[in-house]
């Protein structure tokens, strides 16, 4: 067969091309680990005890037994901690920069002391140097069978005042003139250590004397009079008398609303135009003098037997084992560590109290005890010139109050 002509075309492959590369990004030990904080839930664990295991038991008291030796020694101990701090909190004024200190500038025997059967029961100052000293007793369970006297001591010179019953008080003027207040109520006035005059004020006691002016002087008794008293020449008048009963005490203390019975003013202190007088139950008035106006101040019930008033303050003591200060409104200031049973003002701001072995002067204006010391005192009062006068075993000693800075 004949082969026929083919004519054959070109042809043209192309290639394929080939797909894009695909990188995977892999790592290896020398890279640095990327971390990240993954919150994750946390997988429960059961517990499983062996046979070995102890239960856990929480701690207990019951069961425990405490001895009462141990109660007591951790008693005590509490006790003495409680007690020490409190003797820390009153050595703290004494670091501070203001203290006082008592300096004996005079002193002088009264020898008649000695021989006296009777106690000393106070002491009033007037001006020179004159010391007046109540011989008698303080307390009496019906009437007063005793002749007690007043002992007047001028420098060398000592002068006896007798009288018919035991003296209570006193008090001197600014022109040397003595106030003597007796437990039968009658108000003496010594001129020239000789008794001028005499009037019967009170039914009861004269509980507390002082003078208001130099011709006025005014007395409470424990008949629950309150007296203004007028020096008329040689003689001496009631000008003006208020008298305190039961309705006139706080609702705290009295129990009855409408009862006549008087009260017993057993002690009065002055300061400015007022008196701040205590009833023996604790209820407290100021009087304005002389024109007596009362205001009665809230109290609780509470004994009652010294008293001192340095405006806005009041100092009571009836405790055997503290003396409280108040505001004349009543309310409380402070307490101090001393059963008083002296007591009398330096001034404004200092007041000096007494237990008979122990004194102590406190600071009302910044509530701080000033000096703290043991010094026996049978009796004390302060001059007209701000000396403290101290009795003790018939030395009659005066003392220089100095505030010093350490």
């Amino acid at each position: 067969a004949m082969l026929s002509e083919v004519h054959l075309h070109s042809l043209v492959i192309e290639p394929k091309k080939p797909p894009p590369a695909e990188h995977a990004d892999s790592s290896t030990m020398t890279d640095p680990l990327q971390v990240r904080d993954v919150e994750t839930d946390p997988m429960e664990r059961r517990s499983i005890a062996v046979g070995t295991e102890a239960t856990e038991e929480k701690a207990t008291a019951e069961g425990v037994i405490i001895k009462e030796e141990t109660i007591a020694l951790i008693e005590s101990f509490l006790h003495d901690s409680m007690n020490s701090q409190k003797i820390f909190d009153r050595l703290e004024p004494f670091h501070k920069n203001s203290l006082v200190r008592l300096q004996p500038i005079r002193s002088a025997t009264v020898s008649l002391l000695s021989t006296e059967t009777l106690p000393v029961c106070s002491l009033s100052c007037g001006s020179a140097g004159r010391t007046a000293i109540l011989i008698g007793e303080s307390e009496h369970d019906t009437w007063c069978s005793h002749a007690g006297k007043v002992i007047i001591a001028h420098r060398s010179k000592i002068t006896t005042i007798p009288l018919a019953v035991c003296p209570a008080c006193s008090a001197w003027s600014s022109q040397g003139l003595l106030a003597v207040g007796d437990v039968a109520g009658d108000v003496h006035l010594v001129a020239n250590d000789t008794i001028l005059t005499s009037l019967k004020v009170h039914s009861q006691a004269v509980s507390a004397l002082d003078w208001i002016s130099h011709s006025q002087l005014i007395s409470c008794g424990t008949d629950g009079h309150i007296a203004v008293l007028r020096l008329k020449g040689t003689t001496l008048e009631v000008d003006k008398s208020l008298r305190l009963s039961v309705t006139d005490l706080p609702r705290k203390i009295r129990k009855s609303s409408s009862s006549a019975k008087s009260l017993s003013i057993v002690a009065m202190s002055r300061s400015g135009p007022e008196v701040c007088i205590a009833s023996e139950t604790g209820g407290l008035w100021l009087v304005s003098v002389p024109d007596l106006r009362l205001k009665t101040i809230v109290s609780e019930p509470q004994a009652v037997q010294l008293i001192l008033y340095l405006s806005p303050f009041i100092i009571l003591c009836g405790d055997v084992e503290s003396t409280t200060l108040l505001l004349n409104d009543g309310s409380f200031v402070d307490t101090l560590p001393i059963g008083a049973v002296h007591q009398c003002k330096a001034d404004e701001e200092l007041l000096v109290v007494a237990d008979g072995t122990h004194i102590l002067i406190y600071d009302v204006s910044t509530r701080s005890v000033m000096l703290s010391e043991k010094r026996p005192t049978q009796s004390m009062n302060i001059s007209p010139q701000g000396d403290l006068i101290i009795l003790n075993d018939c030395e009659l000693v005066t003392y220089r109050l100095m505030k010093s800075n350490v």
